[in-house]
């Protein structure tokens, strides 16, 4: 989570450490994409890691700790940038994610809010006929993603719906005990990664940078990504866990919503002082960084006092 919440600030506030900027710097920077990726996976993980047995006790829980943030999110940024009240409601109602995709307001909340709501309906057709279900999914999966390449001009929410493989990929792998007991042999696992990690970043640079792969459907290039997503994530997890990086992990969301509401004005502001680009990207993280941790930490105490959050 801590790496995923990175990887988005980086893809979207970086100052480039070279001028002009060369090309492993824009590789490595513009392809941190994956970030979005990795927190879809881990989402749909968890969910198939478990059955879900009481739906709306669980769907209430993920109101309260993702789109309770979303609607403060923004009401501040409505309040900063001086929206009209027609657009907060847009917003709040994910109206302007249908609209827009990846150019709505924090689109990716609703996105994982979709996933909370769909994945457990899905699980539980799963039960029944996995087969069916997952030939089901891919079907409807590509169907929908061919109708809307090539049948309208509606390409906007490809920035969701190329991410369904990487969300089916999580729920599945969270039931398979061949992946649990990989996770637990170290150097089977860790071959598995850097093997995986290099087959993704090879097609993350020749499919997924420059260009940007289009084809057969819109935004291909998304699925570029999926074994890198792999690798990073069994590399990564054997990172032991201390307070920092937990702290950091709990505060994914707010430090998406806090870069995309002030991150371009820090990292304005930081530049017109003329300072050193390593340091404005340092400055800039800690600056959001922070108050993101800030926030986690009095929202969930906040949970606490009012009973929603033991």
């Amino acid at each position: 989570m801590m790496l995923s919440a990175f990887a988005i600030l980086i893809f979207h506030l970086w100052v480039n450490l070279s001028y002009p900027m060369s090309r492993a710097e824009g590789f490595l920077t513009k392809t941190t994409y994956w970030g979005v990726d990795i927190f879809f996976f881990l989402s749909a993980y968890s969910i198939g890691g478990r059955k879900v047995e009481k739906y709306g006790s669980f769907i209430l829980g993920r109101i309260k700790q993702v789109y309770v943030k979303y609607i403060i999110f923004a009401i501040i940024a409505c309040i900063y940038a001086k929206w009209p009240l027609i657009r907060l409601f847009k917003v709040i109602f994910a109206v302007e994610f249908l609209e827009k995709g990846g150019g709505s307001f924090l689109w990716f909340l609703p996105g994982i809010m979709l996933v909370y709501i769909f994945l457990p309906i899905y699980q539980k057709l799963d039960i029944k006929n996995r087969k069916l279900t997952l030939l089901s999914a891919v079907a409807v999966w590509l169907l929908v993603a061919f109708l809307f390449t090539y049948c309208t001009k509606y390409h906007t929410l490809f920035i969701f719906w190329n991410r369904v493989p990487i969300i089916l990929t999580g729920f599945y792998l969270g039931q398979s005990e061949k992946f649990k007991s990989l996770l637990n042999r170290k150097i089977a696992r860790v071959l598995t990664g850097v093997g995986l990690l290099i087959i993704g970043y090879v097609l993350l640079y020749y499919f997924g940078y420059r260009p940007q792969l289009q084809t057969p459907i819109k935004d291909m290039f998304y699925l570029m990504a999926i074994p890198a997503d792999l690798g990073i994530i069994l590399l990564v997890g054997m990172i032991p866990e201390f307070k920092a990086i937990r702290w950091i992990g709990n505060a994914t969301l707010e430090m998406y919503a806090l870069q995309m509401i002030f991150g371009y004005r820090i990292m304005n502001i930081l530049i017109k002082a003329d300072i050193n680009a390593m340091l404005i990207n340092i400055c800039t993280m800690i600056i959001i960084i922070l108050p993101a941790i800030v926030f986690s930490f009095f929202y969930r105490k906040c949970l606490r006092v009012i009973g929603f959050e033991k």
